[in-house]
């Protein structure tokens, strides 16, 4: 689970499941793991990759400096979420590379 008791997604509720955003943080250079972080473009660093989840979108950013390793387990991470969703409210991935963010993925992590 990537959350302290993990998360639970209903069937039954026809309303977004995450009332909120949340970014992961994936870092770590032999075992790469998941952390929460806050949601601010002053959480991203160049030698990671970063999951933004916003419900009905996953952004993957990945570093400039990030390694394959991080950037698969991004992928990796990204479409365990995706999939733990019901198929109605399956959010769609979209991977973003250091320096070719479109202004959507900055006004979703809250500007610049």
């Amino acid at each position: 689970s990537l959350f302290k008791g993990g998360i639970i997604y209903l069937e039954e509720v026809t309303e977004p499941i995450l009332d909120r955003v949340y970014l992961l943080h994936l870092k770590g250079r032999r075992y790469v793991r998941a952390f929460s972080v806050p949601v601010s473009y002053q959480s991203l660093n160049r030698e990671d990759v970063f999951l933004l989840d916003e419900g009905s979108k996953i952004w993957q950013w990945n570093g400039k400096f990030s390694s394959r390793a991080k950037k698969a387990k991004g992928i990796e991470t990204a479409t365990q979420l995706k999939n733990s969703r019901s198929v109605v409210r399956r959010p769609t991935i979209e991977i973003v590379d250091e320096g070719n963010e479109s202004q959507q993925f900055w006004s979703s992590i809250g500007g610049f």
